[in-house]
Parts: structure tokens; C-alpha cells; sequence
């Protein structure tokens, strides 16, 4: 799969500047896949270490994927981390909607 290619990138090589927009990727694929947990990781690494506006993505997308794991909790916290964040974000509407 493609994000394996991504992911071998940011899991030998965490420091390069890529690194976090490979991981930003592969958790995108992996949440295209179904593969939910591993696309939490992914995503938890690239909001932890990117620069924005790829950390702003980062976030949007973890909140979808919790949200898409049924993990309520975690959910509505990155939820409402992300709203006080990013009041002005181009997600700010489908990242409200999620976790009610």
C-alpha cells in the first residue's frame, strides 16, 4: 500500500523536514482504507511535528478519525481543541459537525 512508502519515511527518518507531511499522507490513505487505528497514529505524528498549515489538516483529520472510531471522548476534546485553534479554518464546519 502507499502509505507504507509514506510511513517508512517518517518512522527511519522522524527528523526530516518531509517527515511529517509523509505521515500526514499515509494517515490520509490509511482513513481512505479503513485502517482507522493506524491512520491515528499517523496523524497524531504529523500534528505533533508539522508546520501549518499541515498541522491545521493534521488536526481536521484526526478529529474525522476519532470520530469514525467511535472514541466520543477523544473525539469532542481534539473537536473542541480544534475550534479554539483554528476559529477561521476552511474545516471549521465539517470539524463542528463531528462528534456531537
Amino acid at each position: 500500500m502507499a502509505a507504507s512508502a509514506f510511513e517508512d519515511l517518517f518512522r527511519v527518518h522522524p527528523e526530516d523536514r518531509r517527515a511529517a507531511i509523509a505521515a500526514l499522507e499515509a494517515g490520509r490513505l490509511r482513513m481512505r482504507g479503513d485502517e482507522l487505528k493506524e491512520a491515528r497514529t499517523d496523524l497524531a505524528f504529523a500534528k505533533s511535528h508539522a508546520a501549518e498549515p499541515f498541522r491545521e489538516d493534521a488536526h481536521a483529520s484526526e478529529v474525522e478519525c476519532l470520530a469514525r472510531l467511535g472514541q466520543r471522548a477523544a473525539c469532542q476534546a481534539a473537536r473542541e481543541e480544534f475550534l479554539g485553534r483554528y476559529p477561521q479554518s476552511p474545516h471549521l464546519e465539517k470539524v463542528a459537525s463531528r462528534c456531537p
